[in-house]
């Protein structure tokens, strides 16, 4: 209450020395116009001064003498008497400034004074500014809580009469996933994955929120679902994400910063996301170069001891014989899953060894077996091991 009238005090000063500048910047005209006169009598006195001094050297006539004293007596005279009036009407100007500059302030203050006491609330008690804000804050929470449980008490009636209606069991995981509801989302997005399994969108959902659930934690069933999501969606980053995270889990750190790497390169650098994404390959690239570290020296302690017949083969693969032989384990994958079409981890392995080769061509064809093989699988998708 205090700085409310320390304000208002201010603004009153303020405004009355904007109303009484005028009045006081005129009082100076005044005293300029008091020292011209005092300026011409001086003038006056120096002329008579001359006048007797020509007259001593004979300069002048004593007619000529007289008749110029006579003449500048009057104008001192005149210039005396009009110094004198300037001087009291100074005085009473004076007197009126005074008197209008404590008018002036005594109408601001008490006008004032009297408006709020009529117009405003002086028995009001003073508010905390900071509690305002905070009750404010607490207000619109509670606001969106009441939205969110309202939101969720529909779903549920509606989900009561379709219960198989998938487009509500994910608005549901949402809203549970931005309450942080995590277990209450998993149990939403499991249903919706379980009504449609083929669909990439509800199973990258239905993977978050289990993730989410376990602070952070894949699991093997989370994985699996992960590893044939990257197949079927292979440039979804949310997917190549939280597949990257379950390898960096198991420890394959060369792997997941791979994954990442690709996901970084598919961003067009603007996502909100990136900064922690660029945060993990840093963390994961300085594991890698420890791996990398250690396993040099490994490597080369056990040089010594490696057989001379494996050195010359080794040396004896050119580059051709290399791409020879990795073509022919692809071959013999293939033929394997010829007479075991429904091994799905063979599919999974066999596109991505043509997706390594640049074979785009066998890659959608194996695809397409991989996708046939999951329809027959009787078993969820969650226990097919690695």
């Amino acid at each position: 209450m205090i700085e409310v009238w320390l304000i208002i005090f201010i603004i009153i000063i303020a405004t009355c020395s904007f109303i009484t500048w005028p009045v006081l910047t005129r009082s100076k005209s005044s005293f300029i116009n008091e020292d011209r006169f005092e300026h011409d009598i001086r003038n006056y006195k120096t002329q008579l001064a001359s006048v007797n001094k020509d007259l001593e050297q004979n300069l002048l006539t004593e007619a000529e003498a007289k008749s110029a004293k006579i003449e500048i007596q009057r104008k001192i005279l005149l210039a005396d008497s009009a110094s004198k009036k300037a001087r009291d009407k100074v005085h009473i100007k004076n007197g009126n400034q005074v008197s209008t500059i404590l008018s002036i302030f005594s109408i601001c203050l008490f006008g004032s004074s009297l408006t709020y006491a009529i117009l405003g609330s002086p028995g009001l008690p003073g508010y905390n500014l900071k509690e305002i804000k905070a009750q404010n804050a607490s207000d619109t929470r509670n606001q969106q809580i009441e939205y969110l449980r309202k939101r969720i008490d529909l779903l549920l009636r509606k989900l009561d009469d379709e219960p198989e209606n998938i487009q509500n069991w994910t608005n549901l995981g949402n809203i549970f996933i931005s309450s942080r509801l995590y277990p209450e989302a998993q149990e939403a997005f499991e249903n919706a994955y379980n009504l449609s399994p083929e669909n990439t969108e509800i199973s990258a959902d239905y993977v978050e929120s289990r993730i989410l659930n376990k602070a952070g934690k894949v699991d093997q069933t989370s994985y699996q679902i992960l590893k044939n999501l990257s197949v079927r969606d292979p440039h979804n980053p949310r997917i190549l994400y939280y597949f990257g995270l379950a390898k960096n889990q198991k420890g394959r750190f060369k792997e997941a910063l791979q994954i990442w790497t690709e996901i970084k390169h598919l961003s067009n650098g603007t996502e909100p996301w990136l900064p922690a994404l660029n945060n993990q390959i840093e963390k994961t690239n300085k594991l890698v170069n420890l791996e990398s570290e250690t396993a040099g020296k490994n490597t080369k302690s056990l040089a010594t001891k490696s057989s001379p017949k494996v050195k010359d083969m080794e040396m004896a693969l050119d580059e051709k014989d290399k791409q020879k032989m990795i073509y022919n384990m692809v071959n013999q994958l293939a033929n394997r899953l010829k007479t075991d079409p429904d091994n799905l981890d063979g599919w999974i392995k066999l596109i991505r060894s043509y997706q390594v080769l640049g074979d785009k061509k066998k890659a959608k064809a194996a695809n397409a077996e991989y996708k046939k093989a999951l329809a027959r699988s009787k078993e969820p998708v969650s226990t097919i091991n690695e």
